[in-house]
């Protein structure tokens, strides 16, 4: 009514009319006291029907036995899953990184690019169990009475005592176990399907069509990535060219008829893709190589 002028003169009028809202009404007082007095007689008449409900001392005595067992129970979990977790060591390597890692029985793993090995502080089990996502060489210590095993998504290799390259990375398309000495158990955790590997021999399970492949024999680059020094000897320039992009992403469009069965020889010092390909360029004098972008190359001319 303050700030709408316009709306003070109806509700004036509105505010009249209410004066006379029911201005007959008369209180009956007598009937009102005695529907009072009636329920204050009820009442006084009603008994208490509030219960008091006790344990008894059986069931009092359980829900504490629950209790402590509750608690056990939380602490048992805590101690099977936190600390358990606590205890695992964990090597994470980069694209640029590898590393060499001493395990707690003396096994000595060599850890490539772009892979996590995880493993506890001890090895207190009937088992020596680590776990990989990527790619690494392991030389296990011997010990007959605690087999050591290596666990990826998978499969499961199992070995006594032993040499050999595991290559499971997540994103690609394969799995494979290469031995350079003694033997492995390697098995397929899906279907519990089994292979024993001599040395020398190599397996690979396809995970886009769930198949394994007939054992077959090591190549020199299945375990080449972790060597500090490379020998070369007659090997074609599309087999050095496979190793360049599958161990350091590197790639080398070239002619394959011209260039594909072109003998390399070489012996490098350094195992990294600038010193193999720099020794490319010397060892044939009509290539020409060129530097694209980072990590593509372009070889053109002959071998002849």
């Amino acid at each position: 009514m303050q700030h709408q002028e316009e709306n003070k003169a109806p509700l004036d009028k509105l505010w009249h009319l209410s004066e006379d809202y029911r201005n007959d009404f008369q209180p009956d007082v007598d009937k009102g006291l005695a529907k009072l007095k009636a329920r204050i007689a009820q009442t006084e008449s009603t008994p208490n029907t509030a219960k008091v409900v006790s344990i008894k001392r059986r069931q009092w005595f359980s829900r504490i036995a629950a209790s402590v067992v509750f608690l056990l129970a939380c602490g048992f979990l805590f101690n099977l899953f936190i600390k358990d977790t606590a205890s695992l060591q964990q090597v994470a390597t980069t694209d640029t990184l590898m590393e060499d890692v001493l395990l707690p029985d003396g096994s000595v793993v060599w850890v490539n690019k772009h892979s996590q090995l995880s493993f506890p502080k001890t090895f207190t089990g009937a088992e020596r169990i680590v776990q990989l996502k990527g790619e690494a060489f392991f030389k296990v210590a011997k010990n007959a009475n605690q087999p050591f095993i290596v666990q990826t998504s998978n499969s499961q290799i199992k070995v006594l005592g032993t040499e050999f390259n595991v290559r499971a990375y997540e994103q690609e398309a394969i799995t494979a176990v290469e031995v350079e000495e003694g033997s492995v158990a390697f098995m397929l955790k899906a279907t519990k399907e089994q292979k024993i590997l001599a040395a020398n021999d190599k397996i690979v399970f396809n995970k886009t069509d769930a198949t394994l492949s007939a054992v077959e024999s090591l190549d020199w680059k299945d375990t080449a990535w972790k060597a500090k020094q490379l020998d070369f000897v007659d090997q074609p320039l599309s087999a050095v060219f496979a190793y360049l992009a599958t161990n350091f992403e590197v790639e080398v469009n070239f002619d394959k008829e011209k260039l594909g069965n072109c003998p390399f020889n070489a012996l490098l010092v350094k195992n990294t893709p600038e010193a193999i390909l720099k020794q490319v360029t010397k060892a044939f004098d009509s290539v020409k190589l060129n530097e694209v972008h980072s990590k593509y190359y372009q070889l053109s001319g002959t071998c002849d």
